[in-house]
């Protein structure tokens, strides 16, 4: 099954300024943009696509003034996907409120993670996804926030090239404490190379992974590309030769080609 995540089209850049540094904003002010996007990605052979509600969250869209629609995006993005035919993740990203970091805000990130949850759900979403790991302690708050509810969980690991998440913790030791909540998928995230490295420990140590999810660019830096087409089809095939993960996915930036 192949998973596309977050679309990124070069052309949102050039969108009035309303949804400037918050693409989450597509959802309400440009959603033909955003519903183009995802059906092309259905059209290219997407069995799954993300929603675009990384950064819809109140506390990140305070910075652009629109705070109190952080609950209204999450539901909008989330019905956009579902009208393009595919199954859909809804992103519930770290932030940059690391709590386990200096100056993390564990209440803050609760509220905000609040706010998200309840428009993904309201939106229709199949799957929350609790993505791009890198401090457990956020992850924590997500799943309590998510609680008893009904709806899979997919929770990913973001893999740095240090060969562990940020806060430390090693691809082996992720799975296991994603493991501890049944969610429905557990998955990594990162370069090809840092993924590499991961697959091995986590499969040698007797552990297994649900599905990799590849970055086709550099993050804060949304120009500069890591792979190719091309590129990104050896890696897979070579990936998928040694280990048994059934699910395999591209994000940030991904375009129909890919």
């Amino acid at each position: 099954m192949i998973w596309a995540g977050n679309p990124w089209n070069h052309g949102w850049w050039d969108l009035p300024f309303e949804t400037v540094g918050c693409g989450e904003l597509l959802s309400l002010y440009h959603p033909d943009v955003l519903r183009a996007d995802y059906a092309a990605l259905v059209e290219a052979g997407a069995d799954v696509v993300a929603a675009a509600t990384s950064g819809a969250i109140p506390s990140i869209m305070a910075d652009i003034g629109h705070s109190d629609r952080a609950y209204e995006a999450n539901r909008r993005s989330v019905e956009i996907a579902r009208e393009c035919g595919a199954k859909v993740l809804g992103e519930i990203y770290p932030t940059t409120n690391l709590v386990t970091f200096p100056g993390g805000d564990a209440s803050r990130l609760r509220d905000d993670y609040t706010v998200q949850i309840r428009g993904l759900f309201d939106g229709g979403v199949d799957y929350f996804y609790v993505e791009n790991v890198v401090d457990l302690e956020n992850a924590r708050i997500a799943m309590d926030v998510i609680g008893n509810s009904d709806l899979p969980v997919v929770i990913s690991g973001q893999i740095e090239l240090v060969e562990s998440m940020l806060d430390g913790t090693t691809a082996t030791a992720f799975v296991d404490f994603a493991r501890s909540y049944s969610p429905a998928f557990i998955g990594l995230t990162g370069h090809t190379e840092a993924i590499a490295r991961a697959i091995d420990e986590v499969f040698e140590s007797g552990r297994a992974v649900d599905f990799v999810m590849v970055q086709t660019i550099w993050p804060g830096a949304e120009h500069t590309w890591l792979q190719t087409p091309e590129s990104l089809t050896d890696y897979f095939k070579t990936l998928l030769a040694e280990y048994p993960i059934p699910h395999i996915g591209i994000s940030y930036g991904v375009r129909p080609d890919f």
